[in-house]
């Protein structure tokens, strides 16, 4: 009997990389392996189960092909670009309110008056009219710019929400395929489980209660599994909704992908950076200083307004003179009462103003509070790597021990399922944890202001198909010596 391969020299992604039953005919391997010996170690059953984290294809699309079908597909980001194409109008329309206005006017016409009779009459007037002072559009034109600025920083926290969202979408995909895979090898090992319990209570090796624990076991394993399939089928349909395009095939994360404490991890840099870059706090910054505008535009329905007034005419009637003529006045008009409009819309834009003020205060502090704790959960997901990388090894070794005893008689199958339950959880909890760094990271950079295009690419660097990673396997030799081979 050949001895069981040395898993302790395995990093827990290549437990993770060897989950999935990608190649179901490497059960019927299993199967085989089993009437020579009812139990075997947990690393040939799970290279017998396969070594492919996801069912991919040399066509898998890229994070940067998912990428560019949103940007042409994604109706929020559609919607926000139209959003800015409209609020682009409203400096022009301010300016408007500052330059000549010309207009023409024609008119023919018939009177009949009792002592002179009826006549007939034409005319036409071409006239110019030009605001000299108006505070309130002066001031308008300010806002405009201000609420310009504001437009354009909404356009961009938009393209940035939407890098985010892909990536996040994407990472999805990755996070429930992989506990898919995990959720199947841990299904089709307590199977195995179960088959070897029935077998050894068929001899009146074990009792019965063995079996029926198993069982349960078993039903509770292709439960997860079914929610686990249910999740991968969410998680692309997010994705269709960002690309309006049925994605199917993803690539996934390189082991060799670095998740390392860096230095931008200190809360105070992080908070500061947020803070100064972050584009919500700028957006809500540019709304408060509309809103301040504001106030000046509305206090401004108190001030007179000056208006130069050019014309020229020609009218023909027969009761009087015919001829061409020119006008030029000078016009002021001198608000005195509007029935108390002016004043409530004075107040009304210093309520406007306290309103964005606050919503100001409250963007700065949920920046603040939002980038504590995401460099705080980037800290923790370090960690967690670091630990559940050595806790699958522990669980494989307590794993391996409980076998024992359990071949012995010293412990009984619920042990050895539950040591069993370790180990796949805490190879889900592991692959959790480097997607959650991704995506924290992420994050952070959206929060710092600093997301783009760039970002994608980067990650894109580190996705690649499966089968391209060159996922290393042992088998055992006949002389009892470990074997190696690469994948490709």
């Amino acid at each position: 009997m050949s001895p069981a391969p040395q898993m302790a020299t395995l990093s827990a992604l290549d437990y993770i990389y060897r989950l999935s039953p990608r190649n179901w005919r490497g059960i019927a391997n299993c199967r085989q392996e089993r009437n020579k010996r009812m139990h075997k170690p947990l690393a040939i059953s799970l290279l017998c189960a396969g070594l492919s984290l996801h069912t991919l294809s040399a066509q898998a699309e890229s994070l940067i092909e998912v990428y560019e079908m949103a940007l042409k597909q994604d109706p929020q980001l559609r919607s926000a670009e139209a959003e800015r194409q409209a609020s682009a109008e409203i400096i022009p329309q301010r300016k408007a309110d500052l330059l000549p206005n010309i207009n023409g006017t024609a008119g023919i016409g018939n009177a009949d008056y009792d002592r002179a009779g009826d006549f007939d009459f034409k005319n036409y007037e071409l006239s110019l009219t030009q605001p000299l002072f108006n505070r309130s559009s002066w001031y308008a034109l300010k806002q405009g710019k201000i609420e310009d600025q504001a437009a354009a920083i909404k356009l961009e926290i938009a393209r940035q929400d939407l890098i985010s969202r892909v990536i996040t979408a994407y990472i999805e995909v990755l996070r429930s395929k992989s506990q898919l895979s995990a959720t199947e090898a841990e299904e089709a090992a307590i199977k195995r489980r179960l088959e070897q319990a029935q077998a050894q209570y068929d001899v009146g090796l074990v009792a019965v209660t063995d079996v029926e624990e198993a069982k349960a076991s078993y039903q509770r394993a292709q439960v997860a599994r079914i929610q686990a399939a249910n999740a991968v089928d969410t998680s692309l349909e997010a994705l269709e909704r960002l690309t309006n395009t049925v994605v199917t095939q993803v690539n996934d994360l390189k082991k060799s992908y670095s998740i390392t404490d860096t230095d931008y991890l200190s809360l105070d840099d992080g908070v500061d950076k947020s803070i100064r870059n972050n584009l919500n706090i700028a957006y809500a910054d540019t709304n408060y200083r509309a809103a301040k505008m504001g106030v000046t535009i509305s206090e401004s329905g108190h001030y007179p307004t000056v208006g130069l007034n050019l014309s020229h005419g020609y009218t023909k009637n027969e009761s009087t003179i015919d001829g061409d003529y020119n006008k030029i006045s000078l016009s002021v008009s001198v608000p005195l009462y509007s029935g108390g409009a002016v004043s409530s819309k004075v107040r009304q834009a210093y309520a406007t103003a306290n309103q964005y003020e606050a919503d100001y205060d409250d963007a700065l502090r949920e920046i603040r509070q939002q980038t504590r704790t995401l460099l705080r959960n980037l800290q923790t997901n370090v960690a967690t790597v670091t630990a559940q990388d050595l806790t699958i090894k522990a669980s494989d070794t307590a794993l391996k021990a409980t076998e024992a005893g359990y071949e012995v008689g010293t412990r009984n199958v619920v042990d050895v399922l539950d040591a069993e339950q370790n180990l796949y959880q805490s190879i889900r909890d592991y692959a959790n944890a480097r997607y959650d760094y991704v995506a924290n990271q992420v994050k952070l950079k959206q929060l710092q202001g600093a997301l783009s295009v760039s970002d994608i690419r980067e990650l894109d660097g580190w996705l690649t198909p499966l089968s391209e990673q060159g996922v290393e396997k042992k088998s055992t030799g006949k002389n009892g010596t470990d074997k190696k081979s690469k994948k490709q």
